[in-house]
């Protein structure tokens, strides 16, 4: 008996070391470098490691103290907290964890392969978070070991249930649907098609807030390219400090792609206390010499007719999510309440949706005003106001135009 679940659990206990490969491996690598070329092996080893555990448990949102070393600022007094998550890692994270739960979902009983993964996962997560505080900067240990473990133990444990040998493609999908509608007790006939426009709806909308904020970033980045090559060369860091700082970057890329759409959407960015950036103009103060800040628009002028996009991208979700369910829309006031209904709540979803972004894509980036760098939270309202106008106009165009699906529907 013992050996046969040796024999199940064995499969398992690699999955953890991928997860490692992927989303630990890639940093330990750049921090060597920089120990090789730019600390010139003066120092040991131990710290480019301390470091690289550091950031991969600022992925998860473990914040790091920072007291003294290569991340404390010359003449800060006492130490600083450094809270601005990586979204790279934690999206590598989940996507590793999820294709470790879809392999091993048939490895045996689904307990098993829980517990079998958990164990060994505790054991890697425990040796990284013992392992990250040193003389420059340090680490809650309770987060830190609990934060990375719970995290991917969840998304694994969901990817086995999705991916078991007893369930079809789409069943768990179907089962937490139907879950749904029992709990909320949700009418299927008369309430739920408008609910789930509602859920689909705002699912278009952050896809063409996506896509938007995506190109927008792209557009800036290439347009600024003379101020981003000149705070490289402020650095003076040759090509190894291009290459780090670069890598480094890449991993706030999710963030910088959540800030653009703050900045479409007019919510703004903010970097550092008291300054904002957004399409109505800009007003920070000297920046940290960081080269993708350089990208930042300096709003105004014609960049306010931006705004329109989150409208555009309201408009599209809830005219994909509402026009299927055009022939259920009835006159009067009636219809007019249900199609408010379902625009309102496509927004409420959006807005929540967005301010759980901003929060995980916003922190502490340095001491003093660099405590607060990211999105201004409580903002987020601004680009679901947005959405919510482009909804209700689509929602509006579809309710006046039923007369004519209708005949055309008789025809």
């Amino acid at each position: 008996m013992l050996r046969r679940r040796l024999r199940e659990i064995a499969p398992v206990s690699v999955e953890p070391l991928t997860l490692l490969l992927v989303t630990f491996l890639p940093l330990l690598v750049v921090t060597t470098a920089m120990w090789i070329f730019d600390d010139g092996l003066r120092t040991s080893w131990g710290d480019a490691w301390s470091l690289a555990v550091r950031v991969w448990l600022l992925g998860f949102g473990v914040p790091s103290e920072v007291t003294a070393g290569a991340l404390a600022a010359p003449g800060t007094i006492g130490s600083y907290s450094f809270t601005l998550m990586p979204l790279g890692v934690l999206i590598g994270a989940v996507w590793a964890s999820w294709r470790s739960g879809s392999r091993t979902a048939q490895a045996g009983p689904l307990p098993t392969v829980w517990i079998g993964y958990a164990l060994v996962l505790a054991v890697a997560v425990g040796l990284l978070a013992t392992t990250a505080s040193n003389a420059s900067a340090r680490v809650s240990l309770l987060p830190a070991l609990l934060l990375p473990w719970l995290l991917n133990l969840i998304v694994f444990v969901a990817a086995t249930l999705v991916h078991a040998p007893d369930s079809r493609p789409g069943a768990g999908v179907r089962v937490l649907r139907s879950r749904l509608r029992a709990w909320t007790h949700i009418d299927e006939v008369v309430a739920g098609p408008f609910v789930w426009a509602a859920l689909r709806g705002a699912a278009v909308t952050m896809v063409a807030l996506v896509g938007a904020a995506t190109i927008g970033l792209t557009v800036s980045v290439l347009g600024n390219w003379m101020s981003i090559v000149a705070v490289y060369e402020s650095l003076h860091g040759g090509w190894t400090g291009v290459i780090i700082m670069s890598l480094t970057q890449l991993l706030y890329l999710p963030n910088l792609v959540i800030w653009a759409i703050g900045w479409v959407g007019g919510a703004g960015i903010a970097v550092g206390t008291g300054s904002l950036a957004s399409p109505l103009g800009t007003l920070v103060a000297p920046m940290p010499a960081i080269p993708v800040l350089g990208a930042i628009p300096t709003g105004g002028s014609w960049q306010i007719v931006l705004l329109l996009l989150p409208v555009l991208a309201g408009f599209v979700g809830a005219w994909f999510a509402l026009r299927p369910l055009a022939a259920e829309l009835v006159g009067g006031w009636h219809g007019w309440l249900v199609v408010a209904a379902s625009a309102v709540g496509q927004a409420v979803v959006t807005w929540l949706v967005l301010t759980v972004l901003a929060v995980l894509a916003s922190g502490a980036l340095g001491p003093g005003r660099l405590q607060e760098v990211g999105v201004p939270i409580w903002r987020m309202i601004i680009p679901a106001g947005f959405v919510a106008l482009g909804a209700v106009i689509a929602a509006t165009v579809l309710l006046l135009r039923r007369p004519a699906l209708d005949e055309t529907a008789n025809r």
